[in-house]
């Protein structure tokens, strides 16, 4: 009787981590097959903004890698409070320095120095673009992240960031069964301490408090 019981509760729970076992290699086929994709052509006229407050770890890194994309027309907008801001020595010489100031009385300072940044952008850019100061991205990353709103059913587009264990890694990657090289960015996401880069482009990450798989906003 026990033994028919235990077999009622966990036989569901098998099926339905087979289930997600299958749509995770599903997904990865998608995620390979997308990372092997020649770069998207269609490539409008973008603004990307960028809000900072203060010093962080690579700050200099993750600007620099905002300010050389590979897209043909963009501008980069970097917004700060106030002047005397110290992550204002650190901006690109690419990139226009937007000063927003107190703001709107109620609203947050990195909502007022957004919306600061968007007021002065110029008129003949046709998409805005957003990005936080603590990625640092590959150079196709602003075109992967364009790419969708060619759809003129698609009024936005965001990113996906993974973070899984060495361990759950294995020794290769999954997606192109090649071995990690050093590197710290992938595509539009957040350098963390200790990982690794796959050829393919996917990440490993050796600290084991990362959880296995996390959404990007």
């Amino acid at each position: 009787m026990l033994l028919a019981l235990l077999w009622i509760f966990a036989l569901p729970a098998m099926l339905a981590g087979l289930d997600s076992l299958r749509a995770g290699r599903r997904q990865l086929r998608t995620v390979a097959a997308e990372l092997a994709s020649p770069p998207p052509n269609w490539t409008p006229p973008v603004t990307l903004i960028v809000p900072l407050k203060g010093l962080e770890p690579g700050l200099a890194e993750n600007l620099q890698s905002l300010a050389e994309q590979d897209y043909p027309d963009y501008e980069l907008i970097v917004a700060v409070h106030a002047a005397d801001d110290p992550a204002v020595d650190l901006v690109n010489a690419k990139a226009r320095l937007v000063v927003a100031g107190p703001g709107r009385t109620g609203t947050g300072e990195k909502i007022n120095n957004l919306l600061a940044a968007v007021a002065v952008a110029r008129p003949a850019s046709e998409v805005l673009a957003f990005a936080d100061s603590d990625g640092r991205v590959t150079r196709g990353w602003l075109r992967g992240l364009v790419a969708p709103l060619r759809d003129p059913a698609v009024g936005a587009a965001t990113g996906y960031r993974w973070y899984q264990t060495e361990a759950a890694c294995g020794p290769c990657c999954a997606a192109c069964g090649t071995r990690p090289s050093p590197g710290r960015s992938v595509r539009d996401e957040r350098t963390l301490p200790g990982e690794a880069q796959w050829p393919c482009g996917e990440r490993c990450s050796s600290e084991p408090e990362w959880p296995s798989f996390g959404m990007e906003r």
